[in-house]
């Protein structure tokens, strides 16, 4: 028990930084997808507030590195969530191609299992 408490603080912050960092960089690369969807073959039917969402989403991931590792992943873990009902409720419009959809729910589940491992070793 004692050969392992003195790495825990390290432990518990290495792993709150590093999934930060992961969730931050997914939903960069997630809002950048969905600009390229929009501005590419569905500008007309999303229109300019899913690219304004889809760059707040992303803003609020690169301010989410800045906070403790626990807030911060509590909001990456949130915007990963929002972002990806977003795209299931304009999928379900048909704002966006079917194929996106199913795609995306895939990505989201195993972007966020991660992301949910890195915060309860952080809270450990």
């Amino acid at each position: 028990s004692d050969l392992l408490a003195a790495p825990m603080p390290a432990l518990r912050e290495g792993a709150g930084r590093a999934g930060l960092i992961f969730g931050a960089m997914l939903i960069v690369l997630l809002a950048g997808e969905r600009w390229g969807v929009m501005r590419a073959e569905a500008l007309k039917t999303l229109g300019q507030l899913e690219g304004a969402l889809a760059l707040a989403f992303a803003t609020a991931a690169a301010a989410a590195v800045l906070l403790p590792p626990i807030a911060g992943l509590c909001i990456i873990i949130m915007v990963m969530m929002m972002q990806g009902l977003r795209d299931v409720i304009a999928v379900e419009d048909g704002r966006l191609p079917p194929s996106y959809g199913s795609g995306r729910l895939a990505l989201l589940a195993g972007s966020t299992a991660p992301l949910l491992v890195f915060l309860a070793v952080a809270l450990i």
